[in-house]
């Protein structure tokens, strides 16, 4: 296995447990942005 997450001792039912690491493993992944440009003239506005 390439990681592991600690789960929190609190967490004790296996659907919660899955859950945690469903969540764990979504916060790892890079946003969905779309690449955007500016225009010309906002570049030397700032």
């Amino acid at each position: 296995m390439a990681y592991a997450y600690r789960v929190p001792s609190e967490i004790t039912e296996p659907l919660a447990v899955a859950m945690y690491w469903d969540a764990m493993n979504k916060s790892r992944r890079r946003p969905h942005v779309q690449q955007f440009t500016i225009n010309d003239i906002f570049k030397k506005e700032y």
